[in-house]
């Protein structure tokens, strides 16, 4: 098993796979919604505001290395793709 097979477990109403860079950059806003929606609850928190995030600039020998040596297969599973490199 992995995380993502939780999704799968009889007693799991709802499951999401959320990205730190989604919720840092677009807020919590829209998962805190899709929440109260799926568990039909309302939420007592409020949603923190994203911030636009700073691009590091990257060696071209990172950015190769990476593109070549992660498994980009699993990475897709939780929406990442070698040009997010």
């Amino acid at each position: 098993y992995n995380f993502l097979s939780v999704q799968n477990f009889s007693n799991i109403k709802s499951f999401y796979t959320v990205r730190y860079e989604d919720m840092a950059g677009n807020g919590t806003d829209w998962l805190i919604h899709k929440v109260e929606k799926d568990l039909n609850v309302t939420a007592k928190c409020k949603p923190i505001k994203g911030k636009p995030r700073r691009v590091r600039p990257l060696s071209k020998d990172y950015v190769e290395y990476m593109q070549e040596f992660v498994d980009w297969e699993a990475e897709k599973l939780i929406g990442f793709s070698p040009t997010d490199v």
